[in-house]
């Protein structure tokens, strides 16, 4: 009851601070949480919109100083393999062989052998988890895709804000 208690004043207070109304949505994403008005007006609607526009080029702003691309970006065949889907294995493929269905795969050649191999990765995440479209922008707002890579494989927190 305590609790219940407690959340109650901490909306009151929210409320009495913005310009929250009594009744609220919150909507949940992958990585960010939004609390907002339920019922907007138009302006409203505008003002939340500005206010994202700002947190976003806030962010863009962040990955750029992170991984500046240098003179050898955007000519390195490094990156540009990046901007490239991996390939797909079927899950029931994975588990015959004995690997995880959600397991990352990397792909190791033999040059000259005609053999491809595919073999589980140490890491959980890497640049192919961010889709092509958005890996393409990225490098147009000139972020470097390989260092990029490198951190979200290492689970670099690189932004504190």
């Amino acid at each position: 009851m305590k609790k219940n208690k407690q959340e109650v004043t901490m909306q009151q207070e929210m409320t009495t601070k913005t310009k929250f109304s009594n009744e609220v949505t919150v909507q949940v994403f992958d990585a960010v949480m939004l609390l907002r008005n339920t019922n907007l007006t138009a302006l409203e609607m505008v003002q939340i919109i500005s206010t994202l526009e700002d947190v976003v080029d806030d962010l863009y702003n962040a990955l750029v100083e992170a991984f500046p691309q240098d003179e050898m970006c955007g000519d390195c065949s490094f990156c540009d393999g990046y901007l490239e889907d991996n390939v797909n294995v079927p899950d029931w493929a994975k588990v015959e062989a004995g690997i995880a269905p959600d397991a990352k795969l990397f792909l190791c050649v033999e040059e000259g052998s005609g053999h491809i191999m595919l073999e589980p990765t140490e890491y959980k995440h890497d640049i192919t988890d961010i889709d092509e479209d958005m890996r393409m922008r990225l490098v147009d707002m000139g972020i470097c895709l390989g260092e990029m890579n490198e951190s979200i494989m290492d689970e670099e927190v690189i932004y504190r804000g």
